[in-house]
């Protein structure tokens, strides 16, 4: 029984550890991109590429499949406080797939999320409200029509 204690625990530090490194650590390094290989014992592929800005946030992240086919591109942009404000996805050939644009409050908070089609078009809206503690209160999400989809309430306990 040890043994199995022992065993799942390295395996969720081996997991924790291998997973993606914290902002932090990749500041101090100054880590511009890392690349992510798989290695079988024939042979080997690279699983993921992602590239970094000075602040540890991804500008782009470029996931492979088995055969070092592109999977999925995404393209990251930032505002002057470091809150995400675009997310483009591309497509194999690098057309555009579909691009998100987030705007915050003056607290940091999203506001809004807005979904865009390749074609530029708005497919959907996200709008969230928030109380004077800072923490979201409801989520609405609006169709290209602007119709109400539906509404997330959130409610806290303290």
């Amino acid at each position: 029984m040890k043994k199995v204690g022992l065993t799942v625990f390295f395996a969720f530090i081996l997991g924790f550890l291998g997973s993606a490194q914290s902002k932090k650590v990749l500041r101090k390094y100054g880590v511009k991109s890392m690349t992510v290989q798989h290695v079988e014992t024939q042979s080997a592929h690279t699983d993921a590429k992602v590239v970094y800005n000075k602040n540890g946030e991804p500008l782009e992240e470029i996931d492979y499949d088995k055969e070092g086919k592109l999977k999925s591109h995404k393209k990251y942009r930032y505002n002057k406080d470091n809150d995400l404000i675009e997310l483009t996805e591309l497509d194999a050939s690098g057309k555009i797939k579909d691009r998100k644009v987030f705007e915050y409050n003056n607290l940091g908070d999203k506001i809004t999320e807005i979904t865009f089609n390749a074609a530029g078009e708005m497919i959907k809206k996200e709008v969230n409200s928030y109380n004077q503690k800072g923490l979201r209160t409801e989520k609405k999400v609006y169709d290209a029509n602007g119709n109400l989809l539906h509404t997330k309430k959130y409610v806290y306990t303290f």
